[in-house]
């Protein structure tokens, strides 16, 4: 009788390991998406192919921008594709620079896949944002997924289907790719793989709502003929960089369009970047909005986004790879890294935080490159960690790493 206390004893205690065990992971925290969708006129020469006609009925379409852990089933976007258009106008059926497992959902795929998303739990999909898109006959709707890396969409109706134009930019030029949905389908899921903790990519996904209220259609029709970014209301130095014509006056104008914000690292890039880096940057601060909230960090956020294909193929000039140095230090040789705290910071304070806790982790990185490069930053940023060497023997490294760790709170006194 006396050996039955202990055993009920474990028994608790192993109930206890295995509830723990088996809790669910941590849902996934991410910083909320500026989902934007704007209304353009149609251009004659897609009209010419959609279903203009004045007695179509509009339509509405959720748009939904999810964060998932697992990879979507489906078909590739390539093989789904209906077109691949390059930026010369001319159309060819070939490989196009989406990620290659990228893939498109519709029919029963997307309705499968969209009948099991109320069983997933928090860990295994978020939706970041959503939105209703108005589709009215002679108008595109546009839309914007933030900063994230994906291709904006171009919806119009064509005839029976849905047709959505993938349009991705770099500093290659454009490219589109055109699937289509079948207006008898009620959902249509794209994927876009992104490598990151916990995350196998984002997905936008579509749902087909009716017939969209009259005053969501004026609304649409009166943004699509808005005079837009040319407007008087534009600020004269937006409207002088995107007009600039030659390095020397795209630089003149990029920077008095920066300096006034106080973005330091921008300027910086600015007054060394080639001129291929201008174009790049001019065209990707011409999609933004400059009467938008907190432009600073959207401008920030565009510029490193477009420069960051040139980084990860190695592929800038040497005072370019120095200016990456000067601002993100041993984040300079690690672009995907560098990607991931873009898309997770939430404003330019954040970023630089995350660029100095990144290189305060290096120091302990068993590659003198990476500690060198992190302590260098840190020199130049009043971060340094004192009687700190990168070249020490690792013991020394350690104890000056110790040394200048803040001091763990003191456990609380069990009763």
């Amino acid at each position: 009788m006396t050996s039955s206390r202990p055993q009920a004893a474990l028994c608790i205690v192993l109930c206890i390991v295995v509830h723990s065990c088996s809790s669910p992971p941590a849902p996934l925290e991410l910083p909320p998406v500026d989902l934007r969708i704007g209304y353009e006129p149609m251009p004659p020469g897609i009209a010419a192919g959609a279903d203009a006609a004045a007695d179509a009925a509009p339509i509405q379409v959720t748009v939904e921008v999810l964060a998932v852990a697992a990879a979507l089933p489906g078909t590739s976007v390539q093989l789904q594709a209906v077109v691949i258009e390059s930026e010369s106008g001319r159309p060819f059926r070939g490989a196009s620079r989406l990620p290659a497992d990228c893939r498109w959902l519709a029919g029963e795929d997307a309705a499968k896949w969209t009948a099991a998303r109320p069983s997933m739990q928090s860990h295994e999909l978020q939706v970041r944002c959503s939105a209703p898109a108005v589709i009215v006959p002679g108008l595109t709707a546009v839309v914007v997924p933030g900063a994230l890396q994906m291709p904006r969409m171009r919806l119009v109706r064509a005839g029976n289907s849905l047709s959505i134009r993938l349009e991705s930019t770099s500093d290659e030029g454009s490219e589109y790719v055109e699937l289509r949905m079948p207006l008898t389908d009620e959902h249509a899921v794209l994927f876009v793989p992104r490598a990151a903790p916990h995350l196998a990519g984002h997905a936008i996904a579509l749902r087909r709502d009716g017939e969209p209220a009259a005053d969501a259609v004026a609304a649409a029709r009166a943004a699509a003929h808005h005079e837009g970014p040319t407007s008087d209301a534009t600020p004269a130095a937006w409207r002088l960089a995107m007009a600039a014509i030659g390095a020397s006056n795209r630089r003149a104008a990029l920077l008095a369009l920066t300096q006034p914000l106080g973005l330091s690292r921008l300027v910086d890039l600015l007054l060394i970047a080639d001129e291929r880096a201008l174009i790049t940057i001019t065209n990707a601060l011409g999609k933004l909005d400059p009467a938008a909230p907190e432009l600073a960090w959207r401008i920030e956020t565009a510029v490193w986004t477009a420069l960051l294909p040139r980084l990860e193929r190695d592929d800038v000039t040497p005072a370019m790879q120095a200016c990456m140095r000067r601002q993100f230090g041993t984040l300079a040789a690690e672009p995907a890294a560098l990607r991931l705290l873009i898309e997770t910071a939430r404003d330019c304070a954040s970023l630089g935080a995350s660029v100095r806790d990144e290189n305060v982790h290096a120091l302990a990185d068993r590659h003198p490159a990476r500690r060198v490069h992190a302590h260098g930053w840190l020199l130049a940023n009043g971060g340094a960690v004192p009687d700190y060497d990168p070249l020490a023997p690792e013991a020394e490294r350690r104890a000056a790493l110790r040394a200048h760790a803040p001091p763990e709170p003191a456990a609380e006194d069990e009763r």
